[in-house]
């Protein structure tokens, strides 16, 4: 049975509005995970919801974890795969070196891949200093950090995983 467009609408507003409703005092939107992945999810709600529904809360919410994730990319285009809650201007140096250098940490391309669309995404609806902002930081992305885990097959790998440098092509990476 087809649902309606009000019906539609409404599950949207009510999805978003939990989700805003719900998110963590540090503006974070999972209470119960540091993930970048997972809250990729509900950035892309809150993102159609503003869409469609134009409510400036819904924006304002994915403002904020993107303005944060821009402070937490490290120099070389990567992110870890949790959010900090610190600028990577104030992490420890060895854990910076150890995931520029592919020794240690988890940058894997699979769930940082999740959230880079975001930024790209969310560019229509931000101010132009933003829009540069994103832009860019998905740049250093692909062409510093994702760039170098595309195999022979033209796949990708999951990057740098568990302090584990995959070399094996990954479906989810891949589709990232």
């Amino acid at each position: 049975l087809p649902l309606s467009r009000e019906v539609v609408r409404r599950a949207l507003e009510s999805y978003c509005d939990w989700l805003i409703a719900n998110r963590r005092p540090d503006g974070f939107l999972n209470n119960n995970s540091n993930e970048w992945y997972r809250t990729s999810y509900g950035l892309r709600t809150l993102l159609a919801g503003y869409a469609l529904l134009r409510k400036p809360e819904y924006l304002h919410g994915c403002i904020t974890c993107l303005d944060r994730l821009l402070l937490e990319q490290l120099p070389n285009g990567a992110w870890c795969s949790t959010f900090r809650n610190r600028p990577v201007s104030q992490w420890p140096k060895h854990v910076i070196e150890g995931i520029v250098n592919l020794r240690a940490g988890t940058a894997n391309t699979a769930d940082v891949g999740c959230i880079v669309p975001c930024l790209l995404l969310a560019r229509p609806f931000v101010d132009a200093q933003r829009r540069a902002a994103y832009l860019a930081a998905a740049q250093r992305y692909a062409d510093g950090w994702a760039s170098r885990f595309i195999l022979p097959s033209g796949a990708f790998s999951n990057g740098l995983c568990a302090n584990i440098h995959c070399k094996t092509p990954y479906s989810v990476a891949t589709g990232t």
